[in-house]
């Protein structure tokens, strides 16, 4: 199957759409991971409210209010654990993402090169049309301008 110029266009506009629906992914990969690195500055700010507020007061010591706190304290540490896992399979997945968008990009790229090289190749064809064409006319000229000399001799 040759590869005219015709569909190199048209595989041209493919892999540009292609690339523009990476773009998206990729776009909507990043928003998520900047959610999860949100998520996870809200539940390290919590955690430093926590200890900003310090244990119970000298003396009476409330059971409940010390589990209750100990339990809260649990919660935001898995918390943590929880976004700041999250937060790296986003990174990974942006990372895989962007290698795609790359990938993308590439073919494109790719495309275009052949395009342009075709089109050199086109122009190059054209130029040695137009020196064949022109040689041929000069050697008409030369030569009835040749005979003419020769005739008037």
């Amino acid at each position: 199957m040759s590869l005219d110029g015709k569909r190199l266009l048209r595989m041209l506009t493919q892999r540009e759409l292609m690339e523009r629906v990476e773009e998206a992914k990729f776009a909507t990969v990043r928003q998520a991971t900047a959610r999860r690195e949100r998520a996870l500055a809200a539940n390290q700010q919590r955690r430093v409210e926590l200890y900003t507020m310090g244990g119970p007061e000298v003396g009476f010591v409330d059971p409940a209010a010390e589990r209750g706190r100990s339990a809260y304290t649990v919660r935001v540490g898995r918390e943590i654990a929880t976004s700041r896992n999250a937060l790296e399979a986003g990174r990974r997945q942006e990372e895989a993402q962007r290698l795609q968008l790359l990938e993308s990009r590439k073919d494109r790229m790719a495309i275009e090169a052949l395009i342009e090289r075709l089109r050199q190749q086109r122009h190059v064809k054209q130029r040695r049309r137009a020196a064949r064409v022109a040689d041929e006319w000069s050697a008409r000229d030369w030569f009835a301008a040749r005979t003419e000399m020769e005739g008037d001799s």
